[in-house]
C-alpha cells in the first residue's frame, strides 16, 4: 500500500510539472537551459549585433569558446555566450574590441525543439568588400572546442597569443603572422598564403598544408613544425628544441639542418640501428641541400626530423 501511494504521488507531481512547463512556454517563458558542469542552470541567449563598416581592426580576447571569423553580406557579431560579452569600438570607430569569457563544457537543452549546441561560440562576419588591417587574438581555456577559425579572409597583420588553443586559418591571405604561446597550442594553415613573414616564439604545433609562405623566423620549444605540400620562398630560420620537424613534399630552395642530439629520418626508409640496438640518424649533421643563400636554416637540439621530399627546387 505504501509503495502504491509513493507511485501515485510521483505520477501526480509529474503531471503537475508538465502542466506548469506548458503554461510557462505558452506565456513566453525561457526556452533554453544551459547546464554548466553539473546542476547549475544559467541563462543562454543568442545575441546578434551589427558592426560599423568603418571597422578595419579587431581585438579579440576569448576564453573557453569557439570564435569564427568569416565572410558574409553584412558586418555583424553573432554570439551564444553565457557571460556578458563586452563589445566596444574606439574613438575613431575603426577598431572593434571583443571580450568573451565562456564557461567551458556544458550541455544546452532546448525546450522549443532547437538545439543551440554543446559549446559557447561567436561568429564574426566581415563583408566581402572589407579587408582587415590588424587582427589581434588572445585565446585561452580548457574547453574541447577552444578554438579560433579564420576562413576566407584578407588581413595585413595577424597576431595570435595561444594557450592550449587551436588557431585554424583557411583559404586566406595574410601579410604577416606573429605567434606567441603561453603554454601549448596549435596553429594550422590550410590553403593559405602568407605574403610576408611567420614569426614568433611558440610552444606547440605549427602546421601548413597546401600553403605558400614567403619567409619564416620561428622559435619552437616543446613543439613541432610540419610543412606539407607547402612552398617556402625566401631564406628562413627555425630554432627547435625538444621538438619535431616534418617536411612532407615541401618546396624549398635549400635546406640546412644543424644541431645536436637530433635524428633525421626519411619517411618510408628502414630505421638505422647500431650494434647497441639504438636508432641512429640516417643523415649526418650538418645536413645541407640546395641553394644555401635561400635555404631554410634549421637549428635543432634534442629533436627529430622526418623528411619526405623528392627534390629541393
Amino acid at each position: 500500500m505504501k509503495t502504491k501511494n509513493i507511485v501515485f504521488i510521483s505520477l501526480s507531481l509529474m503531471v503537475v510539472g508538465a502542466f506548469m512547463l506548458a503554461v510557462g512556454l505558452i506565456s513566453g517563458g525561457q526556452r533554453s537551459l544551459a547546464w554548466k558542469n553539473g546542476f547549475h542552470v544559467v541563462r543562454s541567449e543568442l545575441r546578434i549585433q551589427e558592426v560599423s563598416n568603418k571597422v578595419r581592426n579587431l581585438e579579440i580576447d576569448a576564453t573557453n569558446m569557439q570564435v569564427t571569423i568569416q565572410r558574409g553580406e553584412t558586418f555583424s557579431i553573432e554570439s551564444s555566450v553565457l557571460n556578458l560579452t563586452e563589445i566596444k569600438t574606439d574613438g575613431n570607430g575603426d577598431t572593434l574590441s571583443i571580450t568573451a569569457h565562456g564557461q567551458g563544457v556544458m550541455t544546452i537543452v532546448s525546450l522549443a525543439g532547437q538545439s543551440s549546441g554543446d559549446y559557447e561560440s561567436m561568429l564574426i562576419t566581415v563583408p566581402y568588400n572589407i579587408n582587415l588591417k590588424t587582427v589581434n587574438v588572445k585565446a585561452s581555456g580548457w574547453s574541447m572546442r577552444n578554438e579560433v577559425v579564420i576562413n576566407d579572409m584578407q588581413i595585413d597583420e595577424l597576431k595570435a597569443t595561444m594557450n592550449s588553443n587551436l588557431l585554424q586559418i583557411m583559404n586566406s591571405q595574410i601579410k604577416n603572422l606573429a605567434l606567441s604561446s603561453l603554454g601549448g597550442g596549435q596553429v594550422s594553415l590550410e590553403s593559405t598564403t602568407i605574403s610576408g613573414k611567420v614569426s614568433g616564439i611558440f610552444s606547440g604545433e605549427f602546421s601548413a598544408n597546401d600553403s605558400t609562405i614567403e619567409e619564416m623566423a620561428l622559435r619552437v620549444n616543446n613543439g613541432s613544425v610540419n610543412l606539407e605540400h607547402t612552398t617556402l620562398n625566401k631564406a628562413s630560420e627555425l630554432d627547435i628544441e625538444f621538438g619535431n620537424l616534418q617536411l612532407i613534399q615541401a618546396k624549398l630552395a635549400g635546406l640546412d639542418i644543424s644541431g645536436r642530439d637530433t635524428i633525421i629520418r626519411h619517411v618510408g626508409a628502414e630505421p638505422k640501428i647500431n650494434d647497441n640496438g639504438e636508432e641512429e640518424s640516417q643523415e649526418e649533421l650538418p645536413f645541407r641541400q640546395g641553394d644555401s643563400k635561400n635555404a631554410l636554416v634549421v637549428t635543432m637540439r634534442d629533436s627529430q626530423v622526418w623528411l619526405d621530399m623528392d627534390e629541393i627546387k
